[in-house]
């Protein structure tokens, strides 16, 4: 995985789908999202700052206030529902379909 979002477009073209898979389970840690120790097991396994991670979930409460806890650069999902979870964080950016999440990697790359 690439550790700076300046590599992340040519990763990203560069791999195999079946290369980017990386589960954790709450059974494995202990604890449920939004809980930081998921993202942080799955970080350690990636080998990725928290700082240079960038986290795309549908969830305010569970995936975005858990990646943002956890130190990670978060955009909510709206492609496949709208959570409006008032325990939920704002995200640092919001994505309607793929495409957008492309655009904020662009974007944090420096690219746009």
């Amino acid at each position: 995985m690439p550790s700076d979002f300046s590599t992340v477009l040519s990763f990203f073209t560069s791999v195999e789908p079946s290369e980017l898979v990386l589960t954790v389970f709450s059974s494995e840690t202990g604890k449920r999202k939004p809980h930081p120790v998921i993202f942080e097991e799955a970080l350690g396994r990636l080998g990725v700052d928290p700082a240079r991670a960038l986290f795309v979930g549908d969830r305010r409460y569970e995936d975005v206030r858990g990646a943002k806890e956890a130190g990670m650069t978060t955009v909510q999902a709206f492609w496949f529902r709208a959570d409006d979870d008032e325990r939920g964080l704002d995200a640092d950016f919001e994505a309607f379909t793929t495409m957008d999440v492309l655009n904020v990697v662009r974007r944090l790359s420096g690219e746009l």
